[in-house]
């Protein structure tokens, strides 16, 4: 090999011991020419490491790609089942998620919380076992091997158990499947017992609503009846002529008409439509005044105890109403101990510290009450009779003994002076009737306690003859000639309209004096109220009896005035007249208005 081309590292140490390529010693060619074929081996080894060094740093820098590839899709998986099992673990739902083993493959803690008694099976992650905890629990666990099926089935499938414990549990089932075949499914539990109360109060209310609407418009049309019943009875009954049998007949009929009248107050009351006369007076005081009174109705084999809280426990309601109620569950009381036992009345003040569901479905909120309580030791109330006693005609006495308005009664008066009625009771143990009243909040004027009277009705004295003109609004026909006969009777001159628009167009036209105006309530085109408030401005003078089968605070409470006064149908010859005459010299007295 020439000096040229020999390698530049054996050229430069050539040099550097010989001076130049060519001075090199020819006994050395053969150890430089080794020498040279070393160099040039190692250059062909160095470039083939450097070759699979770069083979090598490329592939490995490719799998560090992936795999860094491979950890963030690691870390996003992770994340999304992280995110997962934070949904399920905050489901609202009790999650159970089983495979084709009947195996649980995951299931969330509100599950188990909904479930403590298949803590074993969750624990063994068996859902056949878990299966077998709900169905145990179940009313009809039928439901459940059907809602299974249709899931096994691949449907989709929700129902809605009822427990025997009380609970309604709304269950579903979702089948998982991977290429179209199913891999197992999702179950998903949720406690809907408190929508379900919820619920059954909503339609109680309704229903009960619906009920009281019907009701009160039954109670006002009979009481229009009953007037003209009544109303004729008494003018048949003033005949001298009768005889003896015959007027013993026309009072068993007045004797009739009188029941009858009474059932049409509970109906009113049970559709909260009576007319209240409102007063804040103290529970105790209802009890004070009834106590003799109750004693003589409770009979001599039943103890009566009564118990008046310490301290003040005002209320605002009708007093004469809450009477009517607390003589009707002491009666009912006495009739649930036929062979004797023990009654108690107690007033307390009571705080109430949550809302809670009473009588009827009626949600009573939190606050402070006056609570007056009718306890008894007699045969208790089933408890699949409780939730029905209050509705209207509803009795669990036998045929002939009770009309099953008592209760309804009681309930209406209560709800309608804003109260709530509770109930307790227990077969062989007795019945507690607690009336809750909102604590009244003005003062207690002062009075005297003085018994109810047990009479049913005062006979009013006739009346003076009138003289007076007298206009009478009723859409009624028959009722509006039954009261155009009596005042007529009585000396006076009847305008008579139809409507209360008609009656207004009779007062701005009328030549001569009216004296007064009796109006029925409900009538079309004007309504009574209506009437009353555009003759309060026209004529501010003229006094009104308004005249109705029931009333509520869309009718004579919208009216206010020294010269407005209502009266109740039915009503008697008598008190009519009566009214009729006080509404008329009220407003001829000095300072009338």
């Amino acid at each position: 090999m020439n000096a040229e081309g020999r390698h530049k590292l054996l050229a430069r140490q050539l040099r550097r011991h010989f001076g130049s390529l060519d001075a090199v010693p020819e006994g050395l060619t053969s150890l430089v020419e080794a020498i040279e074929l070393a160099y040039r081996q190692a250059d062909a080894d160095r470039a083939l490491l450097e070759r699979a060094v770069d083979t090598v740093s490329r592939e490995l820098e490719a799998r560090l790609a992936a795999l860094r590839e491979t950890i963030g899709e690691r870390d996003e998986v992770q994340h999304a089942l992280s995110l997962l099992e934070a949904a399920v673990e905050g489901d609202e739902f009790g999650v159970l998620i089983v495979d084709l083993a009947a195996r649980v493959v995951r299931r969330n803690a509100r599950l188990a919380v909904m479930w403590p008694e298949a803590a074993a099976a969750l624990a063994a992650h068996d859902a056949t076992a878990l299966w077998s905890v709900v169905g145990a629990a179940l009313e009809e666990p039928a439901t459940l091997a059907a809602i299974r099926g249709t899931a096994e089935r691949g449907g989709e499938s929700a129902e809605a158990l009822r427990l025997r414990d009380g609970r309604r549990i709304e269950l579903t089932a979702h089948p998982q499947r991977l290429d179209g075949a199913t891999v197992g499914w999702v179950w998903r539990f949720r406690d809907v017992t408190e929508r379900h109360l919820l619920e059954e109060q909503l339609r109680q209310s309704q229903k009960m609503e619906a009920v009281g609407q019907l009701a009160g418009g039954i109670a006002h049309d009979f009481n229009n009846l009953l007037t003209i019943v009544r109303g004729n009875l008494d003018l048949v009954r003033d005949d001298r002529a009768l005889s003896d049998d015959a007027r013993e007949l026309l009072d068993e009929v007045a004797r009739a008409a009188g029941r009858a009248a009474d059932l049409t107050r509970q109906l009113l009351a049970f559709g909260r439509k009576q007319t209240l006369r409102v007063s804040v007076f103290e529970l105790g005081d209802t009890i004070a005044g009834l106590d003799p009174m109750l004693r003589r109705v409770v009979g001599p084999a039943i103890t009566l105890a009564t118990d008046v809280g310490a301290g003040a426990s005002p209320v605002r309601a009708d007093r004469s109403q809450l009477d009517q109620v607390v003589m009707n569950l002491v009666l009912n009381a006495r009739d649930a101990m036929p062979n004797g036992g023990a009654i108690r009345l107690t007033t307390r003040l009571v705080r109430v510290a949550e809302a809670r569901t009473v009588a009827l479905g009626d949600v009573m909120p939190a606050g402070a009450y006056a609570e007056l309580a009718v306890a008894d030791t007699g045969a208790g109330i089933a408890a699949a009779d409780l939730d029905r006693i209050f509705e209207p005609f509803y009795t669990t006495k036998p045929v002939g003994q009770g009309t099953g308005l008592g209760l309804a009664m009681v309930h209406g008066i209560v709800r309608q002076s804003h109260g709530f009625v509770d109930v307790e009771s227990a077969r062989g143990i007795g019945t507690t009737m607690r009336l809750l009243f909102p604590v009244a909040t003005e003062g207690v004027a002062p009075r005297a306690i003085e018994p109810p009277t047990e009479a049913i009705a005062t006979p009013v004295a006739p009346p003076a003859r009138g003289g007076q003109t007298i206009l009478v609004a009723e859409d009624e026909a028959a009722v509006r000639r039954l009261i155009r006969t009596l005042l007529h009777r009585e000396g006076y001159t009847i305008l008579e309209a139809a409507n209360g628009r008609e009656a207004l167009e009779i007062v701005g036209s009328y030549p001569g004096p009216i004296h007064l105006v009796v109006s029925d309530v409900m009538m079309p085109e004007l309504t009574g109220t209506a009437l009353t408030q555009a003759l309060q401005k026209a004529h501010p003078q003229l006094p009104v009896l308004l005249i109705s089968g029931y009333t509520t605070s869309e009718g004579i409470g919208d009216v206010d005035g020294a010269g407005t006064r209502f009266l109740g149908k039915p009503f008697t010859t008598g008190a009519l007249t009566e009214a009729v005459r006080t509404a008329i010299a009220a407003a001829a007295s000095p300072g009338a208005g």
